[in-house]
Formats: structure tokens, C-alpha cells, sequence
């Protein structure tokens, strides 16, 4: 069955629906009605491309598992994903992920894993505004953007459903198939940065489990909270992870403002970058890595 495209009014009618309800059934309606011709933007996350992830959580972890996103039953219903359904959670920066966590005090401690995308991921890509620029779409694109940087939980069931429509979608390009969507990229809740623009992923678990693999991770701690974000400092790291094998070293201490941290191995031991590329020198013996 064909349906009619809808006017710009309709779209408004829909969106004050979609604002009023949360009523999954009613909202999976609302949203095919209201996307009806919407021009999606569909980008991908090159192979050998870094991505990162955060986990809230005291014990450093020994496995490449304990990086990635919960075991079954201690799976919580998040931006993207239902009750109990897998979804790795990412980001493109070490910032994006460490500012994204809420309620994080001074001495909570935290896993951050840094993963190598080893195949070609295909995106629904929703920071990007749709393809065609008109009245309607502008009303669209900034619903949909509500729905993905709204702080707290009360766009959770929007965006769920939104997530679940796209995942699997297949992508058409002149006529041929070339691929299923297999994540979502969507803005971060916290301002862009100077030097690059904060994204989120949520990447579906049969694509993670296969072609995501976990090369670097550090387990770190609280020092301060600002309301720009947080002080932390690094306690242990793995600069190799080779075989799905963790060992942990402890670090120097080093100092960054605002931007994601860098590590090189060399001749002579760890190296921090800026996202500039400029090493960031150690400022004192102490254990640890502070960013700001």
C-alpha cells in the first residue's frame, strides 16, 4: 500500500502527538506516518577506525568482554536499546565518553576501552540533517534531535523506537543493496569541542561481537567534578591488548584541557597527544592521568 506523503502541518500534528505519548505501539505508528518520504543520511565508520567506550564501574576488567556492553540480565533499557537487548555503546572521543556519564562522583572508577573497527560499519547517521532541505524536513531533523540529546530518560522510548526501525534497514545505492544499517550515530548531550565534533554510537551486538576489537584500555577514577565535565586520573593501563590478553601497568601522570588523550608507545615508553598531535609533557611523578 502506497502512502501519501504528508504536508508540513501534518508533520507538526504528528511531532505534538509524538511529544504527548509514550505509548510504544503508538509511537512506532506515529513515527512511519511521520518519516513517510524523509530523506535519511546513511554514512559508515571506515575499517581500522577508533572507537571508544566507558563503563561505570569499580573493578578493572581482565577480559575483552568486560569493555563491551553488559551480560544478560544486568541490561538496562538506555538511549537505543529495550530491556535486556544488546547494544554497544561508543563514542569518537575519549571526551564525548567520560562527559557523557551523569551522577559520576569524586573516587567512582571507570573502564575505558579503545576499539578497532576491523570491517566496514554502515550508520544511520541522525547528526547530520536530512539530505533535503526543506520546511518539513528542519521541523524533523530537529525533532529527531531532541529525541537523541533530551538529558534523562524521558525521550528513552522516542528513541528506542527510532533505533529499532533503522537497525537492519537496508541501503540502497543506484538501485543496488549495498549493505545494512548496523548502528545509529547521534550527537552528544555536551557541547562540540574546539577541535572536533563530540558523536555517539550504538552499534547493534551481532556487528561488535564480530568486527570490533578491543586494542587499548585503562581503568581510571574520579579526581574532580566541574560542571564542565570531569577530573580524572588513569591507575592502571594497557597500551597492547594481543590475543584478547589484559596486562595492566601502571602510567605517569599527565595533564590535558578539554580534549581527548592520545597514547603512542615508543623507544623511549608512553607518549600522551593532544587531539592536535602535540605530546603533552608529564608535571609530576604521581600515579595517574588527569584530563580536563
Amino acid at each position: 500500500m502506497n502512502i501519501k506523503e504528508i504536508k508540513v502541518s501534518e508533520s507538526r500534528r504528528i511531532i505534538n502527538q509524538l511529544k504527548r505519548t509514550k505509548n510504544k505501539a503508538q509511537i512506532e505508528i506515529l513515527f512511519e506516518r511521520l518519516l513517510t518520504s524523509y530523506t535519511y543520511q546513511t554514512s559508515f565508520v571506515s575499517e581500522g577506525q577508533l572507537l571508544y567506550r566507558l563503563v561505570k564501574v569499580s573493578e578493572k576488567g581482565n577480559l575483552p568482554e568486560d569493555f563491551s556492553y553488559p551480560p544478560e540480565g544486568f541490561r538496562f533499557k538506555g538511549r537505543c536499546n529495550d530491556d535486556d537487548v544488546p547494544v554497544f555503546y561508543g563514542a569518537n572521543s575519549t571526551t564525548a565518553c567520560l562527559n557523557e556519564q551523569k551522577g559520576m562522583k569524586v573516587g567512582d572508577q571507570f573502564r575505558l576501552g579503545t576499539w578497532k573497527v576491523n570491517n566496514k560499519l554502515h550508520t544511520r547517521d541522525f547528526t547530520k540533517k536530512s539530505i533535503i532541505d526543506n520546511v518539513k524536513s528542519r521541523y524533523i531533523d530537529k525533532f529527531i534531535n531532541h529525541v537523541f540529546t533530551s538529558l534523562g530518560n524521558d525521550c528513552y522510548q522516542h528513541s528506542i523506537v527510532l533505533s529499532e526501525m533503522m537497525f537492519n534497514m537496508k541501503i540502497i545505492n543506484d538501485d543496488e543493496n549495498v549493505g545494512s544499517v548496523k548502528a545509529i550515530q547521534y550527537p552528544s548531550t555536551i557541547p562540540t569541542t574546539k577541535y572536533n565534533e563530540l558523536i555517539n554510537l550504538a552499534i547493534a551486538a551481532d556487528f561488535s561481537e564480530k568486527h570490533l576489537e578491543l586494542v587499548r584500555c585503562f581503568h581510571g577514577e574520579i579526581t574532580q567534578v566541574k560542571e564542565s565535565g570531569y577530573d580524572v586520573k588513569t591507575l592502571y593501563s594497557c597500551m597492547d591488548v594481543k590475543n584478547a590478553q589484559i596486562r595492566w601497568v601502571k602510567n605517569g601522570y599527565y595533564e590535558v584541557s578539554n580534549s581527548s588523550i592520545i597514547f603512542h608507545q615508543s623507544d623511549n615508553g608512553l607518549q600522551a597527544y593532544d587531539e592536535q598531535g602535540k605530546p603533552v609533557e608529564p608535571v609530576n611523578d604521581s600515579t595517574g592521568l588527569i584530563q580536563r
